[in-house]
Parts: C-alpha cells; sequence; structure tokens
C-alpha cells in the first residue's frame, strides 16, 4: 500500500539548501531496517527526502516502515522486478536536487549528507564517491573500503567498483540523463550506472572519510556478481579495445619508420595514459 506522509521535520526548501533524496529498497528486512532509517533520521543535515521501497515482505518489514512514517517523505509496498527495478521507481518519485540510494541494513554516519552538500553547493559536482567501512553481518569484522586510495580512477573501473554505492550521491537530473540503472543487470547494474557516469563528466567530488557502514552477505560479493560484472566490463570496454586496435593497426600500416618493441610499449603507455 503507498503512503505519502511527508517528513514533517525535514523542510523541502531552507535557506537555499539543496534537497538530498535517500530511497531504501527493502525486502524482508524486519531485522535491519530500522536501524537504516534511524541513521538517515539522525543526519545533521536536515533537507532530506526519505523514500522507502519495498518489495512486498512477508515479514514485519511494513510494520517497521509503519511506525517511522513520521520521518518518511513516499513509501510503497509492492512486488517489482529486481532491486534495480525497486531503485528506479524510488528515483522517479525523488524531488531532490541529489539523489542516493541506502540499502536496507546499511547506514550512514551522522555527519555525512551535511559534508555532502557543503561541498556540493562550493563546487557543483555532477557524482561523488567515496570509503565506507565494510562490517560482517555478525560484526565481527570491519575495515575501510576505500578502492580509490593511491589509484586513478579509470584504471580502478577495470576491475570493480570504484566506490560502493552508498556513497554514489548524482545530481538528480545526471541520473535521470543515464537512464538509471540498466535493467538488463540484476546483480551489477550500479557498476554498470558509474561506468556510464565517469564515461561522460568528471564533474566529481570525494569523501574525505568513510560515509557510512555497509553490511556484507548480500548479492554484492558473490560468484553470480563477478561473472555480471564481466558482462558490465565487457559491454563498455570490447567496444573501446576494438576502436583501440584498429587504431593500433592502421597506425602500424601506414608507419613509415621501423616499429620496434619499445615504440609499442610507449605508444600503450600513451593511448592509455599510464603513469
Amino acid at each position: 500500500m503507498p503512503n505519502s506522509s511527508a517528513l514533517s521535520s525535514h523542510s523541502k526548501t531552507k535557506n537555499g539548501n539543496p534537497i538530498v533524496s535517500i530511497v531504501t529498497v527493502v525486502l524482508n528486512g524486519e531485522f535491519v531496517l530500522e536501524e537504516t532509517i534511524l541513521s538517515v533520521i539522525k543526519q545533521t543535515y536536515r533537507n532530506i527526502e526519505y523514500i522507502v521501497i519495498d518489495g512486498n515482505s512477508s515479514d514485519r518489514t511494513v510494520d517497521i516502515i509503519k511506525n517511522y512514517s513520521y520521518f518518511i517523505h513516499h513509501w510503497i509496498s509492492k512486488d517489482d522486478n529486481g532491486i534495480y527495478d525497486a531503485m528506479n521507481v524510488g528515483a522517479s518519485m525523488a524531488t531532490g536536487q541529489l539523489i542516493g540510494f541506502l540499502n536496507a541494513g546499511d547506514y550512514l554516519f551522522p555527519n555525512a549528507i551535511s559534508e555532502l552538500t557543503d561541498s556540493f553547493k562550493k563546487n557543483n559536482f555532477d557524482y561523488s564517491l567515496g570509503p565506507v567501512i565494510i562490517e560482517d553481518e555478525n560484526a565481527s569484522f570491519e575495515r575501510v573500503y576505500n578502492p580509490l586510495q593511491n589509484k586513478n580512477i579509470d584504471s580502478n573501473l577495470l576491475s570493480s567498483m570504484p566506490s560502493a554505492h552508498m556513497s554514489i550521491y548524482m545530481k538528480r537530473s545526471f541520473f535521470n540523463e543515464l537512464d538509471g540503472f540498466d535493467l538488463n543487470f540484476k546483480l551489477s547494474s550500479d557498476y554498470d550506472l558509474i561506468i556510464r557516469a565517469i564515461s561522460i563528466s568528471d564533474k566529481k567530488w570525494y569523501f574525505s572519510n568513510p560515509v557510512g557502514v555497509f553490511k556484507t552477505g548480500g548479492a554484492s560479493g558473490s560468484f553470480k556478481t563477478h561473472i555480471e560484472n564481466y558482462y558490465v566490463y565487457k559491454k563498455h570496454y570490447v567496444p573501446f579495445l576494438t576502436r583501440f586496435l584498429k587504431l593500433f593497426f592502421s597506425l602500424f600500416r601506414a608507419s613509415l619508420v621501423k616499429i620496434t618493441p619499445k615504440k609499442i610499449a610507449k605508444f600503450f603507455r600513451s593511448f592509455l595514459d599510464f603513469k
């Protein structure tokens, strides 16, 4: 059932501060959802629009959503076609200038959105990236996940997500320009989305501190996800490699000087911008 009750304690327009839409997707998350909701409520930044999309849960998830409906702008509970379909539905309900996704079980640190908006007002970026704390389901270990640390973002894209999805916030207009999540991917559409974002815009910003805690144990680290990551990689990089090889061999045929291994290595370095 839908509910359109506003997040009454949060103004949609306040002193020129941007609205940040946060979308939480959940299915049978009665044991983890409350912590996620509370982390949004406890943000020091108040101009937040909160949207919860439930996939027709059979447990107490909807009861928990109703308990916090005062703080939720919009929520629905209905069947969907997977997590990314639910995310796209949530995005279609958003009105904020910025949009991000916080899945059930994950939670934000209190100053995360404040840091985001302070920088956005200064830099007007298209999207953000940043570190998170990874914690297992039983909280028996945690570590900082920061794949961009001391790495070039483009080279890191070849192997994995450059940033956990919970630290990726985009201008909503930019997200719409990208047509949201590609539903052809069931497990790695966030990887596909950030590759598309980086391919058309370099207006990015990095959180200096972890934005929150990302809980392991879902599908994100599964073997199937790694297989689908390959198909995401293939979608974006095989055309690039094809163009690259065509260019290389056309230069090879047209060259009037002897091609040496040293010159080939130099060509590869310059083309791929290796340091």
